[in-house]
Parts: C-alpha cells; structure tokens; sequence
C-alpha cells in the first residue's frame, strides 16, 4: 500500500474496505481514553465503535504497528512512532509511514521511590537521564526526548498527550469500554 491510500484521520479507517486490514495494540485502552475525552460530544465514542465493527486484529508489544510496516496489516498503529520510523527507514519502508491524526503521545516520568537503599545514587541517576547526555542518549535509542533542546524527529510533531488521570484515575472505567469494544467482540 502506499503512503496516498493512508487516511489521515481515524474516520478514514471506518470505512468498510478497511475491515480485515487494522491490526491495533491489544491493551491500549489509554489511547482510545484519549480520542474519545478529547472530540466533541459523541464523535470520539462513535469512531471507537466504528473501527470496532471492523474487527481489527489485536497484537500485543505494538506488533500491530510493525506487522502494518512489513505489510502483513493494511494498518496499524497505535505505535512508538519514533522506534517504528527508524525501523521502517532501516527496511527502506519509511515512505509507507503516515501518522494519522490526532497523534497520541503517552508521558513517561522518572522519580525516586521513598524507601530507595541508595537514594543519592538514584536522585544522580535521575539527573542524568534529565540531562542533555542523557536525552541525547535515549533518542539515540529511538525514544522521544522530553527535552526539546535535543534534536529529535519528533521536536515540532504536533501531539495530544494522554492526560494522567486517565491512567491513574480512570483505568478502570476505560479497560471496560475497550474490552467491550475490541476483545470481547
């Protein structure tokens, strides 16, 4: 397939020539969370319905992504969009990448546990992944840095962020809906 036949919103995947095509990541409910908080009224709700009445197939470890870039899925996502561009250019398949919009990004953070044994080493562990070698190091790895300060593919890549108390507060409540809607089909 190529990059043109990639809708660039949802909606274009609830189209019926779609059916048999979408692979997505088995347990991403936090994404879905996502897209429906963040469309007006029912129209989040709505597309999540859609696409469920297609069937995608649903992998696990963002396979559903990779099996879309080797051409096994018409489609795939939700993915590592920085791991899955650098694979993609790797096999020389990189102009059959599209993300489709809106782009969900979910936050990662760092801390140091309360009852940490070494404390001191874990707060200079954490400044050095804070730091620009350490963000240099984990773009180099194919992560998104969370400085933009650091060079990355990613630096001006328009996103929603996967608000944190869908996470923490609502897990419950969102595994339901993706449950009902995609796994227990």
């Amino acid at each position: 397939m190529k990059r043109a036949e990639i809708p660039a919103t949802y909606e274009g995947f609830t189209d019926p020539k779609w059916k048999g095509r979408i692979g997505l990541e088995a347990t991403d409910a936090e994404w879905m969370a996502t897209l429906i908080k963040t469309s007006p009224g029912d129209k989040g709700m709505d597309l999540m319905r859609r696409l469920s009445a297609l069937r995608p197939a649903l992998r696990t470890g963002a396979r559903a992504a990779r099996l879309a870039g080797c051409g096994r899925r018409g489609a795939g996502g939700p993915c590592d969009g920085q791991q899955q561009h650098r694979d993609a250019e790797a096999q020389g398949r990189a102009d059959r990448l599209r993300p489709v919009q809106p782009v969900v990004a979910r936050p990662q953070g760092i801390g140091v546990a309360r009852n940490a044994p070494h404390p001191n080493a874990a707060l200079l562990f954490a400044d050095y992944v804070l730091s620009p070698e350490g963000q240099k190091l984990f773009e180099s790895m194919g992560r998104v840095p969370a400085s933009t300060k650091v060079k990355s593919a990613f630096n001006n890549f328009p996103f929603t962020v996967i608000d944190p108390v869908t996470v923490i507060d609502e897990s419950a409540k969102w595994d339901k809906v993706w449950n009902d809607l995609f796994v227990k089909r």
